[in-house]
């Protein structure tokens, strides 16, 4: 059996004011402790055109986060609006 972690990703600053960048530094560092872990994959949400959504590619992001030298697998979980 394989486990993996969610992150919706949602960046809200009004709440917990911090940069865009600190945001990300802060998700790799989830990668690299899930990865430690033990956990076989790291998903995140794709959030095409939502204000709050912090990834707006996530191959890249993933391409970001598979450069570090730790053995995990990512994925992105897609949501199609009506």
């Amino acid at each position: 059996m394989k486990f993996g972690v969610f992150s919706v990703v949602d960046h809200y600053p009004a709440e917990l004011p911090r940069m865009t960048a600190q945001f990300h530094g802060e998700l790799l560092e989830q990668v690299g402790a899930a990865a430690a872990l033990g956990f076989d994959s790291f998903w995140v949400a794709a959030h095409d055109f939502h204000e709050d959504g912090s990834i707006p590619s996530p191959p890249v992001w993933m391409a970001v986060a598979a450069q570090r030298p730790r053995r995990i697998h990512f994925g992105a979980a897609l949501t199609r609006g009506s």
